[in-house]
């Protein structure tokens, strides 16, 4: 049992632990540590809530509606599935351009490719092209890749703590302002960085509903573990790159390319290749291992939702439209997550609620409950 918890902990972290963790930095940069702290400790209890009220729902629903917009459709009607569907494929296609965009940019700030336009739109291309086709190819060989890339991103995650501890500072205590312009993105980004309520349905399945008492320690469990990462992440930050300067935090926001710009930061504060190296490994496998999960969840939802069985094709409409809302900007990968972030509210918080409060509402007016408390009162009187 210990181990199957401590796999099932293990799984949602290796989720959940992305291109957030590398976007929540940056997006803060105009508000500060301790304002950012606090929209993380808020995402956490939001989305672990209501990833609790989908465990709920999948462990009440037959077998057979065990996916995410088939429990929304058991409980919300077709119409609403349809909605659903629609809105989890558009929020999978940003999600998806955000990490392609991250992954190039980072393949640019470590070959030293000139940022013009075209060596971005071109590796853009290259990346889909080579990638896209390993995945549309070889789906075991990317499954079995992916156990690869989620030791090798805690790990990389610890590590770069521990090797960057002795650059750590005392950090300013400076909450920005929160009228400015980009609270409302930062949040957005925040809640999404916590989006782990699809894969639930997937771990009912896995684990089976005879272990159902689980289930509610596993999630918590894991998101707490995922918070306090987040955390100590954005304080190893905070500590050594300031939020003003030529090099700051602000600096990086504003800069035609943010990925580029931060690890130019990183090399320009931390003064060591090797510990500059660590970093962008964990930013790699962090990013490599989300394109690979979300991409896996793309294929394989266009292929049950839609019934499509060309691979080729499947592959195409997995892979070309995020890539061409890769190529609206340089900084597609926070403009995107953002993006992605209200697609997350209506996905992973509203429906969620929604479902449950129908589950409410259809068991206080079940007929068979009804009658039942009808007889009781009648033996009362």
């Amino acid at each position: 049992m210990m181990l199957k918890l401590a796999g099932g902990i293990f799984l949602i972290i290796g989720a959940v632990i992305g291109g957030g963790i590398i976007a929540i930095p940056i997006a803060s940069a105009k508000f500060g540590f301790y304002l950012t702290f606090l929209l993380i400790v808020l995402s956490w209890a939001i989305m672990t809530k209501t990833g609790l009220y989908v465990l709920s729902s999948s462990l009440k629903c037959p077998e057979k509606y065990n996916t995410y917009y088939s429990i929304v459709g058991h409980y919300l009607g077709r119409r609403m599935q349809w909605i659903t569907i629609l809105l989890y494929l558009t929020l999978l296609y940003f999600t998806l351009s955000s990490y392609i965009s991250g992954c190039v940019s980072l393949f640019m700030a470590w070959l030293f490719v000139s940022k013009s336009s075209f060596s971005y739109f071109f590796l853009c291309f290259l990346y889909v092209l080579i990638f896209g086709g390993l995945i549309t190819l070889s789906h075991k060989l990317v499954v079995r890749g992916n156990v690869l890339f989620v030791f090798l991103k805690v790990g990389l995650l610890i590590l770069v703590v521990l090797v960057s501890s002795s650059y750590f500072k005392t950090i300013p205590f400076h909450m920005g302002s929160v009228h400015q312009s980009g609270l409302s993105s930062l949040a957005l980004i925040t809640i999404n960085a916590f989006g782990f309520h699809f894969i639930i349905p997937s771990l009912v399945t896995y684990y089976g509903r005879e272990h159902q008492a689980l289930y509610k320690p596993l999630l918590i469990t894991s998101t707490s573990i995922v918070a306090i990462l987040y955390v100590i992440w954005l304080f190893a930050i905070y500590s050594f790159i300031p939020m003003h300067g030529e090099h700051g935090l602000i600096a990086i926001y504003h800069s035609p390319n943010q990925i580029m710009a931060f690890n130019k930061s990183l090399q320009y504060f931390l003064q060591s290749d090797e510990v500059v190296n660590i970093f962008k490994y964990f930013q790699i496998i962090s990013l490599f291992g989300s394109f690979f999960c979300v991409s896996l969840g793309v294929f394989d939802f266009l292929v049950d939702a839609f019934k499509a069985q060309k691979r080729f094709m499947v592959g195409l409409l997995t892979f070309f439209p995020p890539l061409l809302l890769t190529l609206i900007s340089e900084n597609m990968y926070l403009m995107a997550m953002a993006a992605s972030g209200y697609l997350a509210i209506v996905l992973e918080i509203v429906l969620p609620v929604w479902t449950i409060r129908t589950q409410e509402k259809s068991s206080i007016f079940n007929p068979l409950k009804f009658s039942k408390l009808a007889k009781s009162a009648k033996l009362k009187t």
